[in-house]
């Protein structure tokens, strides 16, 4: 009997309860709580078992679904599955302690308390009802039952009850019908009092024979795990996981009734795991595995007139009693003529999860694949449970065509076979064949040989088939002794041939032998060729073939190289082209003092007068045939003169000339100093603005066109005109040598454009430009009057007339 003691602890779980954060999940168990009725079957729901319908009567935070990460470090070993339990289903994951306790003051379950007696109460129920149809003969699932009634309420007087109601056919014809949660190979249900510590808890009335009392064996401690302190789930004890087990009739209709609730009071949490995926039936089914050759491309295959083959059928778990199984067949084959006749039936023997029975095909003639389906029932109202198909293949067959067959010597032969398509061929010995597992190989015999062919059906156990063939030999032992050769172009090479004078020989293609008729011809091929030489022995049939290839390396290019003549100091490129050109080219260059390279075009960097003479290059085409060419090379002398120029003044705007250097005539002109190609034309400084400017020259070899060091000359452009120009203010015209002409006072940078006297009147007495601009004192060869006469002047730099000046005055004749 179940029973719960209620013993003054209200106050204490109340406190307790209030103070708990309780979590939902932890890194170990996650519980996701209030599932429906459906999705809590569906988590549960296995092979074999139809669900047909199913009711949910629990306070929805009760009940859920949990995943466990925690089964080597908790009491939990079921890894996934539902919760149904008397407080809250969250409150599962946490840690050990504080006390799991939740009272929802609900109603307990009227199965439950008939279960538990008249004088008990039960409270806080919870409970799954599923109807099911199963496909085989038991119905069992895996379930682990958790509590906090253990330790401090072991052994007490009232115990929480939860149990696994079955009902349908063969059980019980009402509801709830037979408790499946009871203690493995017994009768006692399984319970707080039922499985636990063998320990007496430490409230009011807990003695031990409350444990004893429920039958031989009782309380079973070996399936009792103790939960102390665990910090991922909580409840203070849990069962092992534990199997519920029934025998049920095949395609009937039958209820189970999971329900768990609180006895007494509503106080002290218990809880039961069911694993997810473990309502399921005893089903049966054909091993997936047996008979499973997949041949020629046809899965599921047997083979007319090989080995008895064998069909396993599997069950999911063992039973205690030996089940008859029922076989029925169809398909294209026809029993007793495509195959050994069947059982009608098969019996899995008691403590069995297997059994079987063989399958032979029968040797008929060639019609084709035929097809044999096997139907597997269980009872008469459950119908077929599961269907296997088998493709029945015709024997195979495999043999030589062409046995005992002579070759003449160095020739090839085929063997020729007929056979199933797709068999595996293993042929031996190896020896001249051209494959030991292609179905027609190619042999090339130089001894006579016997062969064995080995074909083998792949994915069936049918024996092999083996046959035999033997090679003999017409021996012509011939022979090129020149191997293959590698010459240049026009050298000739002595082909060379082992064998009898007596026989044919014929050289192909012709061009190039001295004979194609003779046994050792002279080849002088003009470019790459294969000679076959075919051999033929008088009086057979027989002929040999071989060949020799004869490389021909061309050595007909063309080779061209540029004499060069430079300056010292300058950079000498050795320069050589090839005609045609090839990748095959290799160079090799030889010179003066010893100078030698391997690159096509080397290079000097800094040549000397020593740098000069002839270099032999010799280019080799494929490291075999050579050429060789001279590149003759001249090296001139530098200038060495430093040239001496002396800073060079102009005149602002005064004319732009070419810039000389006094006392140098062969020179060329930089346009930087950094500048490395000169110009024979020299600069034009400009002189239109007052100012510093360096130019850049070099001596320039006439003979050689070398060019010397670069030397800086500096050109000033400085202001000139800077004079005075002035007219005397009296002369006096008398002839006595002293101050006879009046003439304007200016220095030579200055010239004379105008120079105009006029008397009071305004009257021209005297016009001059140039530098004919002298006064004498006359007027058309007549001495003017002394006094006072008036004069305009115009006077320019003789560099520009940017500077001109303007003089106006007076000027007195005193005689």
């Amino acid at each position: 009997m179940f029973g719960k003691l209620y013993a003054q602890k209200y106050l204490f779980l109340l406190f307790l309860f209030l103070s708990l954060n309780i979590l939902t999940s932890s890194a170990q168990l996650t519980v996701t709580p209030s599932g429906t009725a459906a999705s809590l079957v569906a988590k549960l729901a296995g092979s074999g078992v139809t669900i047909v319908a199913d009711s949910l009567i629990c306070n929805t935070l009760a009940n859920g679904t949990f995943v466990s990460a925690s089964r080597t470090t908790t009491p939990l070993a079921i890894d996934s599955g539902i919760i149904l339990c008397t407080g809250k289903a969250s409150q599962a994951s946490g840690a050990e302690p504080p006390l799991t306790s939740t009272a929802f003051g609900g109603a307990g379950d009227p199965d439950l308390t008939s279960y538990l007696g008249t004088t008990t109460v039960s409270k806080d129920g919870c409970a799954l009802i599923i109807y099911f149809v199963p496909k085989g003969d038991t119905v069992s699932f895996n379930y682990q039952f958790g509590s906090e009634e253990y330790r401090q309420s072991t052994c007490g007087s009232y115990d929480d009850a939860f149990a696994f109601f079955i009902a349908g056919p063969g059980i019980s014809t009402s509801y709830p019908g037979v408790n499946m949660a009871l203690v493995p190979g017994t009768t006692v249900p399984v319970a707080v009092n039922t499985i636990n510590c063998d320990t007496a808890g430490t409230t009011s009335g807990c003695t031990l024979s409350n444990c004893t009392a429920y039958g031989s064996g009782s309380p079973f401690t070996s399936l009792y795990t103790a939960n102390y302190g665990n910090p991922y789930i909580s409840y203070r004890g849990y069962t092992h996981v534990l199997t519920a087990k029934h025998s049920v009739t095949p395609c009937d209709t039958y209820r189970i009734k999971m329900a768990i609730v609180d006895a007494g009071n509503d106080q002290y949490d218990s809880g039961v795991f069911i694993e997810a995926g473990s309502l399921k039936t005893n089903t049966y089914h054909f091993d997936p595995t047996a008979i499973s050759s997949l041949i020629l491309g046809t899965p599921n295959s047997i083979v007319k007139g090989c080995p008895t083959d064998s069909l396993k059928i599997q069950g999911e778990y063992s039973l205690a009693y030996p089940v008859t199984l029922h076989l029925s067949y169809g398909g294209t084959g026809v029993s007793g003529v495509d195959y050994s006749a069947l059982p009608d039936s098969v019996v899995m023997p008691a403590g069995a999860t297997f059994t079987g029975f063989p399958i032979l095909g029968l040797i008929t003639p060639p019609a084709g694949v035929k097809t044999l389906t096997i139907y597997l029932t269980t009872s008469s109202t459950c119908g077929v449970v599961d269907t296997f198909n088998i493709n029945i293949l015709d024997a195979p067959s495999a043999a030589i065509i062409n046995h005992d067959t002579t070759v003449c010597f160095g020739n090839t032969v085929q063997i020729l076979t007929t056979g199933t398509s797709g068999l595996s061929y293993s042929w031996s010995p190896a020896t001249y064949l051209s494959s030991t597992t292609a179905s027609e190989p190619v042999s090339t015999p130089f001894a006579p040989i016997v062969y064995t062919m080995t074909a083998t059906l792949p994915g069936s156990i049918c024996p092999a088939m083996i046959d035999t063939m033997r090679i003999n030999l017409v021996n012509m032992a011939v022979s090129i002794l020149t191997h293959d050769t590698t010459i240049c172009q026009k050298s000739p090479v002595d082909i060379m041939v082992a064998g009898s004078d007596s026989f044919y020989y014929t050289w192909t293609p012709a061009a190039g032998l001295n004979s194609s008729g003779v046994k050792d011809p002279v080849a002088t091929p003009s470019v790459t060729t294969t000679y076959s030489l075919t051999v033929t022995k008088p009086g057979s049939t027989c002929s040999l073939l071989d060949h020799i290839t004869i490389t021909v390396i061309p050595n007909d290019f063309k080779i061209k190289t540029i004499d060069t003549f430079l300056c010292s100091g300058s950079t000498l490129v050795l320069n050589v082209s090839v005609s045609p050109a090839a990748s095959t080219y290799t160079y090799t260059w030889s010179g003066p003092n010893g100078y030698y390279s391997n690159l096509e075009n080397p290079v000097i960097t800094t040549a000397t007068a020593l740098n000069a003479g002839d270099y032999i290059v010799t280019v080799t085409n494929e490291g075999l045939c050579s050429l060789p060419a001279i590149e003759k090379i001249r090296v001139f002398p530098t200038p060495s003169d430093t040239i001496k120029a002396p800073p060079i003044e102009l005149c602002q705007y005064a004319p732009t000339m070419p810039l000389m250097v006094e006392g140098y005539s062969n020179l060329v002109w930089y346009n930087t100093a950094e500048d490395t190609i000169p110009n024979l034309a020299a600069p034009y400084p400009p002189t239109d603005k007052i100012g510093d400017f360096i130019y850049y020259t070099a001596l320039i070899s006439l003979q050689s066109n070398c060019i010397g060091p670069k030397e800086e000359v500096d050109v000033k452009v400085k202001s000139c005109c800077l004079g005075t120009v002035t007219v005397p203010s009296a002369f006096t015209p008398n002839g006595d040598g002293k101050n006879d002409v009046l003439r304007i006072l200016k220095s030579a940078d200055y010239v004379v454009d105008d120079f105009t006297i006029f008397d009071r009147w305004g009257v021209v007495i005297f016009h001059a430009t140039g530098e004919n601009q002298s006064w004498d004192g006359t007027y058309n060869g007549t001495p003017v009057d002394i006094g006072t006469y008036y004069y305009n002047a115009t006077v320019n730099c003789i560099y520009s007339a940017k500077n001109q000046i303007q003089l106006k005055g007076d000027v007195t004749v005193v005689r």
